[in-house]
């Protein structure tokens, strides 16, 4: 409790924590609601295109590892402004040697045409598979982070590009030709044989390390779960072209969950003005509660409107007028410090950050020079707690959020597996599950609750790329069949 936690406030200041710490504070109940919330616009998106607010983007990832997958494939990866270019020596069902070359997209080739790009990716694949022959043909594995409209596993066509990528053309064209086309002008002797995004590449890469993976979610920048799906609940792509193509029971269904944005979803204040200062008010408000682009925002807003209550020193509400002048790395690090034992000494480093940048003459009364960016600041033990409380329950409430959409996923793919009982295993991936402690436990601890069974996140390090060169083993193997 806030009252046992946080002996050194008097009654007033713990009165005025509370105020804001239980604006970030969601219960099981509500928790439950919004798992009900989440399965009723998935089920509605799986009816029709856009049914809800979640995508239900159809992979076409159908098989589960047999084991017996052997060879060496490859995974372009490309997302935001860097290139990877992945190497994989599978044996017997499992990855033996990994090699990845990384490489950032030139400015001039995100913002000029489709072809220099593609031409620009085959050129890299070229030098990784310098020296093989035609008899050593390569399949390749495509992870692809922008939106597509996938109709089968080796073909999509491109929505829109996004992020930094600014090209003139390449808009409703099969971005699986595209980079195929790349690589036969360059005598690259390789074959694109599955198109997969960052979340879809996880799960793909967590079934090769626990074949019991049920569903996959990356939280980093953004969030997205992936999840086994039964055909039959699928009704859009029933009586298709696409379903035709397709022998298997289950797919995997690409959510992009991030985009839920029902009236169950617990929003303060300070979501609503994070929200509305975002580049598509309205939508993604989901996303927007839970994600590393936003969290540290709300946990700048929710210390403002303290610090402008006179709780703090005024300097340090004049630093927090700045927007994004608190980093979500920072509010983790904050969060994840106990407020017991040996002080805050986290806590005080990131707030004298704050208050004491570059060329400001303030830090000189503390003894603080400018360029000492780390020097704990000299504050009373309970401003620190305060400090360390809201970044707490901002990342705890976002750990919780994820959860719950989480278990909505879970649920269905337990039932498409006909695995309603026993222990869940997701497959996790970014910077939310790999540097953020209380959020993973927070995650893991809240589906515990919600689904009443043993829940363990299987951490995949670099998954998106890994899982598309394994996507690219399955599709092979399909193909041998």
């Amino acid at each position: 409790s806030i009252n046992a936690e946080y002996m050194g406030l008097d009654r007033m200041d713990v009165d005025r924590l509370k105020a804001v710490v239980d604006l970030f504070h969601v219960g099981d109940d509500a928790l439950r609601r919004i798992v009900g919330a989440v399965d009723l616009d998935m089920d509605a998106s799986l009816r029709r295109d856009r049914g809800g607010d979640t995508f239900m983007l159809p992979s076409f990832v159908t098989r589960h590892p047999t084991g017996s997958e052997v060879g060496t494939y490859c995974a372009v990866d490309l997302g935001g402004t860097n290139l990877r270019v992945v190497t994989c020596q599978v044996a017997c069902g499992e990855v033996v040697d990994m090699r990845i070359e990384r490489e950032e997209v030139p400015q001039s080739v995100s913002s000029g045409s489709a072809s220099g790009l593609f031409d620009f990716i085959a050129d890299r694949v070229d030098k990784v598979l310098l020296g093989r022959s035609h008899a050593q043909w390569i399949r390749i594995g495509f992870s692809f982070s922008f939106p597509v409209q996938q109709d089968a596993l080796d073909h999509g066509k491109l929505v829109t590009w996004g992020k930094s990528f600014r090209l003139r053309d390449g808009v409703g064209e099969d971005v699986v030709g595209m980079l195929q086309r790349a690589l036969d002008r360059r005598g690259v002797p390789a074959t694109v044989n599955a198109l997969v995004n960052d979340t879809v590449s996880t799960f793909v890469a967590g079934m090769f390390t626990e074949p019991r993976v049920v569903a996959s979610m990356i939280c980093g920048t953004g969030l997205n779960v992936a999840y086994w799906e039964s055909l039959e609940r699928i009704p859009k792509l029933q009586g298709t072209c696409c379903n035709r193509r397709v022998s298997c029971q289950n797919m995997v269904i690409n959510t992009e969950l991030g985009a839920f944005s029902g009236s169950t979803l617990p929003t303060s204040t300070f979501d609503d003005v994070v929200d509305a200062s975002s580049t598509r008010p309205g939508t993604m408000r989901l996303e927007k509660m839970v994600s590393g682009l936003y969290v540290g925002e709300i946990c700048r807003l929710a210390l403002l409107d303290v610090a402008q209550s006179g709780e703090f020193p005024a300097v340090f509400a004049e630093r927090l007028k700045r927007p994004h002048s608190l980093s979500t790395a920072d509010a983790s690090r904050i969060a994840n410090e106990s407020p017991s034992g040996c002080g805050l000494p986290q806590t005080g480093a990131v707030v004298a950050a704050l208050l004491f940048t570059d060329g400001d003459d303030v830090g000189s009364s503390t003894g603080c020079s400018g360029e000492r960016r780390e020097c704990p600041v000299d504050w009373p033990p309970f401003l620190l707690k305060k400090v360390q409380r809201i970044c707490w329950s901002v990342n705890h409430r976002a750990g919780r959020m994820a959860a719950a959409g989480l278990c909505a996923a879970v649920l269905r793919g337990s039932m498409a597996l006909g695995s309603e009982t026993g222990p869940v295993f997701v497959a996790v991936d970014g910077a939310g599950f790999e540097l953020n402690k209380l959020f993973r436990d927070t995650v893991a601890a809240t589906m515990r609750t919600l689904l009443c069974r043993e829940v363990q996140l299987v951490v995949n390090r670099d998954a998106s790329g890994k899982g598309a060169a394994l996507a690219a083993a399955l599709a092979d193997q399909r193909a041998k069949l």
